[in-house]
């Protein structure tokens, strides 16, 4: 067991050391067993700075999932909440992971509550995302499955909401599949009702819960929520539709300023550390010694440590293996002192990138996973910038095409995925600023991956966005000027001009 004379909880932050234990006040079965007494937090599920921390543990000889919450008074609160959310969950028999203990910490530094693990188990996110790449892997639909867990999701939330129950925060994570059963966790989340939730409180809370899924699931959505409707015995009319469409769209507005917000900065997912001359933000999943090594000199795996792709005035590009994965570097230089000058105040190209990545992943736009944005600067003076990438197997788009070893058949169902690149970036008002072929790469699986993205913007009305989309697709098609049969492939984008 981990031992400390400093309560680690003293100050819950993203610094925290695990494993740790904290000695529970009140516990007792009748026995001297110090595992009743003694909850030892075995790593981190989430991280709330100075609020809340929720853990994988062990506890009186069991797996358990302990939620900490600091004695903050509004921390006090939300441990109430979650008190008082578990109970409305059970008394209305909606599946909750059981909750084996609530008190306080021995030194009184802060709250728990204890919940046994359902296990096995997944995060309905998990569960889908499996669901996805199931269907990606065999090449073939998988709607029917697809279908089915949607239509068992939504009549969990229609058991809510007939039981007067709204959940505020329906993030897939707050969810669990175990069994072919749903589990709703969180329960500081949810409100309870003295009746049912109404039509447009309800509409509008599903919403929050679609927003989540790509816009390419929209017609699996639509159907479900025909299935909703029925559950709760209400009529569908066309207006009803049109309305969850508009909100499902606000919504998914709202998640993504939000979530770019968070990507800047020190968070569960992301870790930033500042210094004078230094900034770097990256993804916590990719945290080792090894990645360390390549955050803190990046321009020694572009010259000794990597492969080298392009050597430019603008960038300098290479791929390193870190853990066995490789991982695209991009080095945004600067040409000369007019050049520095005139992007010292300026977003850096690779914040650009990082922030454009993240942004198109959120959408179901498929780009090269961010990894890590590097700045270097004088105070407030930009200098040399790098945008760290997974590398993506596969081809540029004009050697995909150009290829006489693949047929015209396949080659016309790669084109029609580009046609829908292009109509989702419109649709999200999102202009990429350089769509020349080597941009657009044809991964191993056949799917068009957009990359280079340090020029893209996203536009906030139709008439921007229709303007640049024009560029970006006569960009596109200049590829194929020469070849009329690749030129033909892209028919529906010629069209469009």
């Amino acid at each position: 067991m981990a031992q400390s004379s400093v309560n680690p909880l003293t100050r819950i932050d993203f610094d925290l050391s695990f494993p740790f234990d904290v000695e529970l006040s009140g516990v007792s079965d009748g026995s001297d067993d110090e595992s009743v007494r003694v909850l030892t937090c075995i790593s981190a599920a989430r991280i709330l700075p100075g609020r809340r921390l929720v853990c994988r543990a062990h506890w009186n000889g069991q797996n358990v999932f302990a939620k900490i919450f600091s004695y903050e008074e509004k921390a006090r609160r939300d441990w109430q909440r979650e008190l008082d959310g578990v109970h409305s969950l059970t008394t209305h028999k909606i599946l909750t992971p059981k909750l084996l203990h609530s008190g306080v910490c021995a030194d009184g530094a802060a709250r728990v509550l204890i919940f046994a693990a359902i296990e096995p188990a997944q995060t309905v996110a998990q569960a889908w995302q499996a669901l996805s790449e199931e269907k990606n892997a065999r090449e073939e639909s998988n709607e029917h499955a697809q279908r089915q867990f949607m239509t068992d999701l939504v009549a969990l939330f229609a058991q809510h909401h007939q039981a007067g129950i709204l959940h505020q925060d329906p993030h897939l994570n707050n969810f669990l599949v175990s069994g072919g059963r749903l589990y709703t966790l969180d329960g500081g989340d949810v409100s309870l009702a003295s009746e049912p939730v109404p039509r447009k409180v309800s509409r509008d809370n599903l919403a929050l819960l679609f927003a989540q899924f790509y816009p390419r699931y929209e017609p699996l959505i639509y159907q479900s929520y025909s299935d909703y409707l029925r559950a709760r015995r209400w009529p569908s009319t066309d207006e009803d539709v049109e309305k969850l469409s508009a909100s499902i769209d606000e919504q998914r507005s709202q998640r993504l300023r939000r979530y770019l917000n968070k990507i800047f900065r020190s968070c569960s997912a992301f870790v930033c550390q500042e210094s004078r001359s230094k900034t770097v933000i990256y993804d916590r999943r990719y945290e080792s010694e090894a990645f360390s090594q390549l955050l803190d000199d990046p321009d020694r795996w572009l010259t000794d440590g990597g492969q080298l792709l392009k050597r430019g005035n603008s960038s300098t590009v290479g791929v390193a293996e870190v853990n066995g994965k490789r991982l695209v570097i991009k080095r945004y230089n600067i040409k000369d002192f007019r050049h520095g000058l005139k992007r010292a105040l300026r977003t850096t190209r690779a914040a650009t990138s990082w922030r454009g990545a993240h942004m198109l992943s959120s959408y179901g736009i498929a780009t090269a996973p961010p990894v890590a944005l590097i700045e270097r600067h004088w105070g407030p003076i930009k200098r040399v910038s790098y945008f760290i990438s997974e590398y993506v197997e596969g081809a540029a788009s004009d050697q995909f095409f150009f290829s006489k070893k693949i047929d015209l058949e396949s080659k016309q169902r790669v084109a029609d995925e580009v046609v829908a690149l292009f109509r989702d970036l419109k649709r999200f008002k999102i202009g990429h600023g350089d769509m020349k072929a080597s941009n657009i790469i044809i991964s191993d699986g056949g799917r068009p991956v957009l990359n280079d993205l340090d020029a893209m913007k996203q536009y906030r009305t139709a008439n921007a966005i229709n303007e640049v989309h024009q560029r970006d697709l006569s960009r596109f098609l200049e590829n194929w000027k020469a070849e009329p049969r690749i030129l033909a492939l892209f028919a529906e984008l010629s069209l469009s001009l």
